[in-house]
């Protein structure tokens, strides 16, 4: 795809961010309520492109730098009076925005979509942002002081698939599960241990997709016991239909760098359901590393 070519997929996204559409959103969300010397298009400027790192420099330093760059006087107390949660609101609003429109954009598809089985490869994963050591004094009063980013995209074609912000450190399985309901069919989900959760995984089977995923060495894993015990009356003994893997004792027998592969295993004690696993052992160079 050419750069022109490129160009015209991002045209939406930036019309999107015209300053009569930003300004627009701004009042919607009560981050400008009436005309002011810092438009909401200034402030966007000021955070991501004229100067990028807000957090180290002095309001002196941003005052100066609005003065130098944007050619807009205001005082160092002005400049504060915009950092409200009105504007993190606004910020919050303008990233939904952004990512309805990306939906909805024809994307090209990576060439390895060409052979691939699947309809898309979405890679899921959350990073948590803390205030500052420097800044924490002047955050006791406030409710939150982090932020929990879910991220996920689409590597056949670049699209950000689920977006989740949520303030405080959220748990990941919880989170992981609210992206399932969006999958389409022939998906294949690739997480990290954080989202590891039974109850995910046999909902992304029903909706006929597909998980990669590492799991935990002390997950139940086992085969189906093809001589399980009966009851008096003919029913089976239900503790005895599966036999549970003991997967320590397995992979001390493996050399390293071997690759095992068990099929028709099931997973969780009460879930039981079928997927198949892969053990690697290993060599002692990469457990170094």
């Amino acid at each position: 795809m050419t750069a022109p070519d490129t160009l015209n997929y991002l045209d939406p996204l930036f019309a999107f961010l015209a300053p009569e559409k930003v300004d627009a959103l701004a009042k919607e969300t009560g981050f400008i309520q009436r005309k002011r010397k810092l438009t909401a298009s200034d402030f966007l400027s000021l955070l991501f492109q004229a100067h990028g790192n807000f957090i180290d420099p002095s309001l002196q330093e941003l005052s100066t730098k609005l003065l130098a760059d944007q050619e807009i006087d205001i005082s160092r107390t002005a400049v504060d009076k915009k950092f409200t949660k009105q504007a993190v609101h606004f910020l919050q609003r303008l990233v939904e925005e952004l990512f309805q429109i990306q939906q909805s954009l024809e994307l090209v598809k990576h060439p390895v979509a060409v052979d691939w089985p699947f309809t898309s490869l979405r890679i899921l994963d959350a990073t948590h942002l803390e205030v500052p050591n420097s800044l924490k004094a002047h955050a006791k009063k406030t409710r939150q002081s982090s932020v929990k980013i879910q991220h996920e995209f689409d590597v056949l074609t670049g699209r950000l698939t689920f977006l989740r912000i949520d303030f405080g450190n959220v748990n990941d399985t919880i989170m992981g599960g609210k992206r399932v309901p969006f999958l389409d069919e022939q998906e294949l989900c690739l997480q990290d241990l954080g989202y590891f959760h039974f109850h995910s995984f046999e909902q992304i089977d029903e909706n006929h997709n597909y998980f990669l995923t590492k799991f935990r060495n002390d997950a139940y894993l086992a085969y189906q016991n093809p001589f399980p015990a009966y009851h008096p009356d003919g029913s089976v003994v239900k503790s005895s239909e599966y036999q549970r893997i003991e997967l320590e004792r397995l992979c001390e027998n493996m050399a390293p760098g071997e690759i095992l592969e068990l099929e028709q295993v099931y997973f969780g004690r009460d879930a039981h359901f079928s997927a198949r696993c892969v053990l690697f052992a290993r060599s002692e160079e990469q457990r170094q590393q």
